[in-house]
């Protein structure tokens, strides 16, 4: 057994410190594979993807629902304060927590009162055996008050990566060794490079673990990929912007024998859905949904410019529309001015505009996405419009519909496509056989870090120069 010398659940308090791609999951599985517990241990982590993703592993190990709960640590926040709303003393706009609008803040300084309290000491002592929190470096101060509150109760291990700390920006976290060791003693666990090892791939995974972490770890540093090993490519990126561009691109059209993921600008959210659209890839789609969210806000189907609006939103999600040319060509073919017939595309337009409602817009959509040409890049996004237009009743609006199929999505696993794009936040805790990394110059060690570990078996990394600099 590859984690044989650390058994988490044998210790009352511990921390374990866990290099991306070292069997972080795999030790939490194991151990709860093992657990003779009589009551179910409670896994917390950070993101529904991660609870997904933890969830997904139990199952394929057989590890059975007497043995484990998982739940985000807000979730779990969100479910205590929801059990006891007097004692919580939030409101019940705060209690009902609504999407972009919820006040987290809110519920995690009343769930942390209600625990510091000891309201609830007997049910978790008599619901649980133990406490296990995953991804830990990304906790806040509540968050990590809350843990320490259940770690006085239950045993408790955390485990995560200080390397990996992404999710800063929303607020100050744990420091590693200031906070979490002082609380939580670390536990000593020899890390091995299990994902590059498991995928036959040792040499990156030796080197990724041995020379580019310890060089991430400082403050400032370089890493020269020219003595990089097998498994690592160096794409040279020169000229204009445009052109600068365009090698990025040809490489991001590349066809990979295993699963890919591009990595782009996390902060230029067109530049991915274009890469994403020319490269014939899918987005990895943030759970805010904001464009998707003004749409559900502004449209009206009544409305002159309704086919307009669909049309150019549409043309976000799909490739082979030029929303500008189909909705003018459209209109003319309505007015009964055009000299040309219409186009299968252009007829689908003007089905719409014979008709306008929720659900002609979802036939509308649904008719695009399998027409000749058309490639849905955003596909979570087509599905998930599609069902909200047909959604739409007498008593449930549009934008209701929207915000429902979002917290539905952001429940359930992720599935990964042959070829996705997204930024190092949407993509950490996921893994493909290659990962590709668009534009590294524009990212801290931290995100750099996490982007170079995201591929088992190869990594290609564009730069204009062989040496990364941070």
């Amino acid at each position: 057994m590859r984690d044989a010398e650390l058994d988490i659940l044998v210790h009352r308090r511990g921390s374990v410190s866990a290099p991306a791609g070292c069997g972080k999951t795999e030790l939490i599985t194991s151990a709860l594979l093992r657990s003779g517990d009589s009551k179910p241990a409670l896994v917390l982590t950070h993101t529904n993807a991660g609870r997904a993703a933890i969830e997904q592993r139990l199952k394929r190990r057989g590890v059975g629902g007497n043995t484990v709960r998982v739940a985000t640590l807000d979730s779990w926040a969100i479910r205590l304060v929801q059990s006891l709303p007097g004692r919580s003393r939030l409101s019940p706009s705060i209690l009902k927590v609504k999407g972009n609008n919820a006040n987290y803040v809110a519920i995690r300084e009343a769930a942390l009162e209600i625990l510091a309290a000891g309201h609830v000491d007997e049910i978790v002592v008599a619901t649980y055996s133990r406490i296990i929190v995953d991804e830990y470096q990304d906790c806040g101060s509540l968050q990590h008050q809350m843990v320490l509150s259940l770690a006085g109760l239950l045993p408790t291990v955390v485990l995560g990566d200080p390397l990996q700390v992404i999710f800063d920006f929303a607020g100050p976290v744990v420091d590693w060794q200031k906070d979490v060791v002082v609380s939580f003693p670390p536990l000593a666990w020899k890390p091995e490079p299990w994902r590059w090892k498991n995928a036959d791939a040792p040499e990156l995974g030796n080197w990724l673990l041995n020379s580019v972490r310890p060089a991430l770890s400082q403050a400032s540093g370089s890493i020269d990929l020219s003595k990089a090993p097998k498994g690592v490519e160096w794409v040279c990126i020169e000229g204009t912007p445009a052109q600068m561009s365009e090698t990025r691109l040809t490489i991001a059209k590349r066809k990979f024998s295993g699963s890919a993921l591009i990595i782009a600008d996390s902060k230029n959210k067109e530049a991915q859905w274009e890469t994403a659209r020319r490269a014939r890839a899918t987005m990895v789609e943030a759970n805010d949904m904001v464009d998707f969210m003004k749409f559900a806000a502004a449209f009206d189907p009544v409305a002159e410019s309704s086919l307009d609006d669909a049309v150019a939103f549409f043309g976000t999600l799909l490739s082979g529309l030029s929303p500008v040319q189909l909705i003018a060509r459209s209109r003319s073919l309505h007015g009964g001015r055009a000299k040309t017939s219409a186009t299968k595309i252009e007829a689908i337009a003007l089905a719409y505009l014979g008709a306008p409602s929720h659900r002609s817009a979802a036939d509308m959509l649904d008719a695009f996405q399998k027409a000749a040409g058309v490639f849905a890049f955003r596909p979570d996004i087509v599905r998930l419009c599609s069902r909200a237009l047909r959604a739409v009743s007498g008593t449930f609006t549009f934008q209701e519909a929207v915000v429902r199929e979002r917290e539905r999505f952001r429940h359930m696993p992720r599935t990964m496509n042959s070829k996705s794009v997204g930024s190092t936040l949407l993509l950490k805790g996921l893994e493909a056989d290659v990962a590709i990394i668009l534009e590294p110059e524009k990212m801290n060690a931290k995100n750099l870090y996490v982007a170079m570990t995201r591929g088992s078996k190869q990594l290609i990394i564009c730069s204009k120069s062989p040496t990364l600099t941070w």
